[in-house]
Order: structure tokens, then sequence, then C-alpha cells
């Protein structure tokens, strides 16, 4: 991380905890669900203060079973990114036995091409996640569509005001007009799968 730029980049992006506070006055404000990533276990106790619904485990941390395992003591619900492991990895994680944790299909490579998104995976979390998520780094919203309609009741996706501001994940980042399709889309989908039964 050294050599190539991005340790230097998590510096310019880590948040104090003045700033989560403060996040999680205008999430509140907006109407907004506060969430955050979470990347040790000393700053858990402090995060559990802020009551979040929830709390992420990004992909590079997914290998920390100490981590998860505190984070289900502490909160409600816990998003667990799977782009940063292999399958037998991914066993010792749901070997915690927590309805707590949904996994989330991921493929850490920014931006993913759509050859790579590699949705079989996702199909196979099932077996491991009673609820399932996705995290996608593929630019548009196509691979979050393809997601929902594959059973992902939560989705991440990189979002901007503008795909020329700095920092590599911009670029790929979706827009607010893409994000206004994608929530219109998924209560569409929700609706739309609705049992009504034969007599219709």
């Amino acid at each position: 991380w050294d050599s190539d730029g991005r340790r230097e980049i998590y510096k310019k992006a880590q948040l104090s905890e003045e700033q989560h506070k403060l996040l999680k006055k205008i999430c509140e404000k907006n109407k907004v669900e506060f969430l955050t990533s979470v990347f040790n276990i000393k700053h858990l106790n402090f995060l559990a203060k802020l009551n979040p619904n929830a709390i992420k485990i990004p992909s590079h941390e997914i290998h920390n079973l100490s981590l998860i395992k505190k984070t289900t003591e502490l909160f409600k619900l816990i998003l667990a990114s799977a782009g940063a492991c292999n399958w037998s990895e991914l066993k010792e994680v749901a070997k915690i036995r927590s309805k707590k944790i949904i996994f989330m299909h991921c493929v850490s490579s920014y931006p993913c091409k759509f050859e790579n998104l590699n949705f079989p995976k996702m199909d196979k979390l099932k077996d491991l996640s009673k609820q399932i998520g996705y995290s996608g780094h593929y630019s548009g919203i196509d691979d979050a569509i393809v997601a929902i309609c594959k059973g992902a009741t939560y989705v991440e996706k990189h979002f901007t005001i503008d795909n020329d501001l700095p920092g590599r994940d911009n670029k790929f980042a979706i827009l607010p007009k893409d994000l206004k399709h994608l929530c219109q889309f998924a209560k569409n989908f929700k609706n739309m799968s609705i049992d009504h039964g034969l007599d219709l």
C-alpha cells in the first residue's frame, strides 16, 4: 500500500469521531439511514454508541473473525462484503452462525468488468445467509438490477455527484439520476413480486 498511493487515499478518506457524529445528525435530518464501515475492534464501542441499525464489514476485513464476532454482540445487522475471500474462507465466517450477518456478493475489482461479476457465486451465498446482498463496482446500475432480481435485499454502489471529481472511485460511481432509477426499480420489483395466487 505504501507504493501505489492507497495509503494516502485512505488517510484522506478517514473520518474522525466528530465527523461520524456530524454525519449521523445529517442522516437523521434528511431521513437517510446512517451506515459506516468498521476496520478494527478498537473503534467498535464508539460506533456502537452512535446506534446505527447496521454496520459494514469491508472486503479486506472479512478474514477478521474476532472483529465480526464482536459486531454480532453490538449491532443489529452486519453487512459483510465477500469480495476478498474464497469459498472456504467464507464458510469459516459462516461458522459464527449469527442470523445478523448478511453476506454481500462482491468482486474487488475497480471498476469491475461485466464478465467478472460472477453472479453464480451470489446464488451460492444463499446456502450461507438467509438474506443476501450485493456490493458492486461495475459502471452503471445494470449489475445492481441483476442482483435485486437474484434476491439481494441490500445493494451497495459507489455514489458521486460528479464523475470528474478526484479519486479513482468517482470514475465508475453512479450519479443521482442513476440512484433514483435504481431505487424506483427496487420498489417496482418488490411490488411485481407479490404473490396474488392463481386468481388473477
